[in-house]
């Protein structure tokens, strides 16, 4: 399911847009926030299917070498315990997968993709854990299950190839692949050997709670956005809030609706969130900028008894 973390993402792009006048109206806002959760969902399903794709490869490589015209020993008989690989063999039958497979606009068959998945074929077969795989004599599932995790893990996490071609298919997919590649992983942990094409896969929300705190943090942000504008004016010493970052005065807005309207959430946390997203989006100076606005906020509205959370561990 996606995280938290790219929940806060995809709301903090959206507040941006909107700012910008790139959306009018709070509910295009809206709109556009699930349509690019949406997005980022059939990111999993793409690079789960990638997987396959690459023993698919694998499959076409030894049946091309048997066609040589003077094929070798080895060419004529093929080590084929990858393309035999009995995690593969579910997930080719997975109907969760199949269904999303055929739901999604994309696919992995134009000339660009085609060279990608060349290439991390042949990563793939220069690496140690593949050849130790292939040679060993351990034909168990575990075995078959932890060749794809390092695949995943050591392949696709480390290739540049692979996050440029994602980066050209979807405006969603440049800041996601991380996130998603986790899913795929964890997706992976989670088969055994006796599971069937019926087994679920990850769905999008963990639960509707999800769904929920995207909307809520979007809508509310926006709606209130004049009056943490003034609360940011009233704590930012020496700061004229228009010289900020945009970026910045977003993600001080969204943490400042957390911290008062989001009793469950706790304080260390969206302080924490929204110092990671400052690292990667905002400046050099930002996270520690935010993290110190915040804490300056969080001090005063505790002293007014303004931010109450609820439940054990929530400060």
């Amino acid at each position: 399911m996606l995280s938290r973390r790219l929940i806060r993402i995809r709301v903090t792009q959206t507040f941006y847009s909107y700012l910008l006048k790139g959306i009018d109206t709070a509910e295009k806002a809206e709109h556009q926030l699930f349509e690019s959760l949406d997005r980022t969902y059939d990111l999993y399903f793409y690079l789960l299917h990638l997987i396959i794709e690459i023993v698919d490869y694998a499959r076409f490589k030894i049946e091309k070498n048997k066609q040589k015209f003077l094929p070798t020993y080895e060419d004529l008989h093929p080590n084929t315990k990858f393309i035999e690989n009995k995690l593969i063999a579910q997930l080719k039958e997975n109907r969760d997968l199949q269904e999303n497979i055929s739901r999604i606009p994309y696919n992995w068959n134009d000339e660009a993709d085609r060279t990608l998945i060349k290439k991390l074929y042949q990563q793939l077969t220069e690496s140690e854990f593949y050849q130790n795989y292939m040679n060993s004599d351990d034909n168990s599932y575990s075995t078959d299950k932890q060749v794809i995790l390092d695949l995943i893990e050591k392949i696709l996490y480390n290739s540049d190839d692979l996050f440029d071609n994602l980066e050209e298919k979807n405006i969603y997919w440049a800041d996601s692949v991380d996130y998603i590649l986790a899913m795929v992983y964890k997706t992976i942990q989670h088969f055994s050997i006796g599971d069937d094409l019926r087994k679920p896969l990850m769905k999008k929300f963990k639960n509707p709670d999800d769904a929920n705190f995207a909307r809520n943090l979007l809508i509310n942000s926006i709606l209130k956005h004049q009056q943490y504008l003034q609360i940011l004016e009233d704590h930012i010493a020496n700061w004229d809030i228009k010289r900020l970052a945009q970026v910045d005065i977003i993600l001080l807005i969204l943490g400042l609706h957390e911290l008062l309207y989001m009793e469950e959430i706790p304080i260390k946390v969206t302080l924490n969130e929204y110092i990671e997203i400052a690292k990667h989006y905002s400046t050099e100076k930002s996270p520690s900028f935010i993290n110190g606005i915040l804490d300056k906020i969080v001090k005063k509205f505790q002293e007014e008894k303004l931010i109450v959370k609820t439940g054990k561990g929530l400060l």
